[in-house]
C-alpha cells in the first residue's frame, strides 16, 4: 500500500484564497502540475518499494487518529 498526496503547505492554494472559489482551467493545471511534482518527488523517494514493501503505516496513519486499532477490537 502506497499513499501519494500533497503536503498541505505546498499546495499554493493558501496564497490565492479566491482561487478556492472558482472551478477554471487555472486551479486545474495548477493541481495537476502540484500533482506531478508530488509524484516525480515520491517516486525518487519510493521507487524501490514498488511492488516490493508498503511505504505507508495504515495504522499510525489512518487508525490510531481515530482511537481504533488492533488493541481496542475494532
Amino acid at each position: 500500500m502506497h499513499v501519494l498526496s500533497l503536503p498541505e503547505a505546498s499546495s499554493g492554494l493558501e496564497v490565492e484564497p479566491s482561487i478556492k472559489r472558482s472551478v477554471g482551467m487555472a486551479l486545474f493545471e495548477s493541481l495537476r502540475r502540484k500533482g506531478r511534482e508530488a509524484c516525480e518527488s515520491w517516486l525518487g523517494a519510493h521507487r524501490s518499494s514498488l511492488g516490493v514493501a508498503a511505504t505507508v503505516d495504515i495504522e499510525a496513519r489512518y487508525l490510531s487518529a481515530h482511537g481504533r486499532g488492533p488493541s481496542d477490537g475494532a
